[in-house]
């Protein structure tokens, strides 16, 4: 074997990281195994990623093994070799046993640490691709819009039996109101309602109109609120409670105005509630078979131009 250092030193490539210290820098070190086994796991991967436990090791065991620059250097490889003699860890002391364990872990996480870019496999990339949600996907399964209205299509279909188009229909060609009844806790409340004419939903607005005038109604929601409830109470027809008497509603056309606001509304709104409804939930509970009411006609409205009317009026609509 040669005495020059320079022929005992491991040829490698330059510019490979060897810990933290440029390989073309450590001319006067020689590779431990330890330093072979790390050179061969360091091919090909950026210096960031060495776990940071393995380089504080190395570094103690580099400082541990500078060689004396006076003696003759030895090649690892032409070093001699002792036989390991085995010995059973559970004859070891249990602080000996521990430390083992913990530095077999310590090993194994570290080595999880060591992943090359080229060990992921295209079929790993393929298959988180196709893991992952498309964009497409979501925008298709957003909930739809009405693109007039705006609101939301994913609600519930409202339900239309086969007697609600046959006396829709017969009512709309006879020149009649369409009326529907409901019955709610168990036929203890009773409520009739019937189909608005053209001079009360005007009446409506009309009101509306001298309210907003007068600054009663202040913002959107107000509107729309005092809309529904005049619309309400001109469209209930028959309201009963329990076994209390049926009060029949009369069409406001019949009612005499003694107020000064420009229709009966006002005074017809305030009698529902206070001497109809009586209760707030109860008034809440007509209110929501009203509101059932306006959708079941505006359905069969939107569908009246279709071919297959029955058929079609399943389908939702905004």
């Amino acid at each position: 074997m040669s005495d020059s250092f320079e022929d005992n030193v491991l040829p490698v490539e330059p510019g490979i990281i060897l810990g933290k210290v440029p390989i073309e820098n450590v001319s006067d070190a020689i590779l431990t195994p330890l330093e072979i086994e790390l050179l061969k796991k360091q091919e090909a991967v950026n210096s960031e990623e060495f776990s940071e436990d393995l380089k504080n090791k190395f570094d103690e065991e580099n400082k541990a093994n500078i060689l004396d620059k006076t003696a003759t250097p030895v090649h690892p490889a032409t070093e001699p070799t002792v036989p390991l003699e085995s010995v059973d860890i559970k004859e070891l002391p249990e602080a000996k046993q521990k430390e083992l364990l913990d530095a077999l872990q310590a090993a194994q996480e570290a080595e999880a640490t060591f992943v090359k870019k080229e060990d992921i496999s295209e079929e790993f990339v393929s298959k988180t691709a196709a893991d992952k949600p498309d964009v497409a996907d979501e925008v298709t399964n957003a909930p739809a819009q009405c693109p007039k209205c705006k609101h939301k299509l994913d609600q519930p279909v409202v339900d239309v039996s086969s007697a609600d188009k046959y006396a829709f229909i017969a009512a709309t060609l006879g020149g009649q109101r369409f009326f529907k009844e409901y019955r709610v806790f168990n036929g203890n409340i009773h409520a009739v309602f019937r189909e608005l004419a053209p001079n009360e939903s005007d009446l409506a607005l009309k009101q509306l109109d001298h309210e907003v005038k007068s600054k009663e109604i202040v913002g959107r929601y107000d509107y729309l609120r005092r809309l529904t409830d005049y619309r309400l109470a001109m469209s209930l027809e028959r309201f009963q409670l329990k076994d209390k008497e049926a009060v029949k509603i009369e069409e406001v056309e019949n009612m005499d105005n003694n107020s000064d606001d420009p229709t009966i509304l006002p005074n017809l709104l305030r009698w529902l509630n206070g001497s109809v409804f009586i209760t707030d939930h109860v008034r809440r509970v007509v209110g929501i078979k009203f509101m059932n009411f306006q959708r079941i006609m505006e359905l069969m409205e939107a569908r009246a131009e279709d071919d297959d009317f029955f058929t079609k009026t399943e389908e939702p609509v905004c």
